[in-house]
């Protein structure tokens, strides 16, 4: 019983033990760490972008790139500025095809799905220098030789930090390299706005475009399916983008769910009323010629005519 008492005894400090003293290991900023094996990561990314996403870029010297970019590891998490990328982002860079420059604000994940490995649109996650810290994370220990791998700042921490720097760099260039119409893809179901008037694309990016090198930009602003239509095209932060970019002199155009990207939104939500095709086009599909019932392969033409002329509207 007394050895019993013991281990009870023991167990209820167990929780004061595993609590690190202050200071001691403790997470010193907001961010994530390091990206555990960054430096694997890295050059596996640059060899495959490289030898199979885009052949015509075998040339490019993988380590060089690395040695240019890890100047940074050396340096105190808070005082990395984007000049320091420089020598990398000049390793690396690219041309973007014309007309596919795609960017965006507040929805990464549908932005990578439609782009499609750069298929069909090539955003910034795309191109060489995107591709390789796209959702990484690295810094240095604040005081200390290594890198940290239990946190990394934030610009809440501090402005000039490694991760956000990079992102300022790479979205200066890839404003600089993009022609043609450009696209911006934004989240009208966010509820700060669709277009934050702080933040990479206002900032880092809008003013960096070649004016002479684009003909028009497209605005889609996108509703999240089954979530409320906080903005759309003509109102609130969007409205203020339209603004800023009549008073800079490009022409654009703004339009609500894009049709191609919502039907990719709706792959993954088939039966919501937000993804129901439309009365025309249901009443279109019940006049098939019953023609068409007794050969079933040819059923899938007349829902192709449907579709293209939906796609149309």
């Amino acid at each position: 019983m007394a050895a019993l008492g013991r281990a009870s005894s023991l167990l209820s400090l167990l929780p004061l033990l595993l609590v690190p003293a202050a200071g001691a290991g403790g997470a010193r900023w907001r961010g994530e760490g390091t990206s555990p094996h960054l430096r694997s990561i890295f050059l596996g990314r640059c060899a495959e972008y490289s030898s199979l996403l885009s052949p015509e870029l075998r040339d490019k010297n993988c380590t060089a790139i690395w040695e240019a970019f890890k100047v940074v590891l050396d340096k105190d998490p808070c005082s990395v500025f984007p000049s320091d990328y420089d020598l990398f982002i000049s390793l690396s860079r690219h041309s973007i095809p014309r007309d596919k420059s795609l960017f965006w604000e507040n929805n990464h994940l549908l932005v990578t799905s439609y782009a499609e490995n750069a298929r069909r649109f090539m955003p910034l996650c795309d191109v060489l220098y995107g591709r390789i810290g796209d959702f990484l994370s690295w810094c240095r220990q604040e005081n200390a030789s290594g890198l940290d791998y239990q946190s990394c700042p934030m610009s809440e921490d501090c402005e000039n930090n490694p991760v956000d720097s990079y992102w300022k760099m790479a979205s200066m260039q890839y404003s600089k390299d993009s022609s043609g119409v450009i696209h911006v893809m934004l989240n009208g179901s966010e509820p700060k706005g669709a277009y934050p008037v702080k933040g990479f694309f206002a900032d880092f990016e809008i003013p960096y475009l070649q004016k002479d090198k684009i003909t028009r930009i497209e605005i889609w602003v996108m509703h999240e399916i089954g979530r409320p239509k906080v903005e759309s095209c003509g109102e609130g932060s969007v409205k203020i983008l339209e603004e800023r970019l009549e008073k800079m002199g490009f022409q654009y155009r703004c339009i609500n769910d894009h049709l191609p990207v919502k039907l990719l939104m709706c792959v993954d939500h088939s039966t919501h009323p937000d993804c129901a095709l439309n009365s025309a086009v249901t009443s279109t599909r019940r006049e098939a010629p019953p023609l068409c019932a007794e050969h079933g392969a040819s059923l899938f033409i007349p829902f192709l005519v449907v579709l293209a002329s939906v796609i149309q509207l």
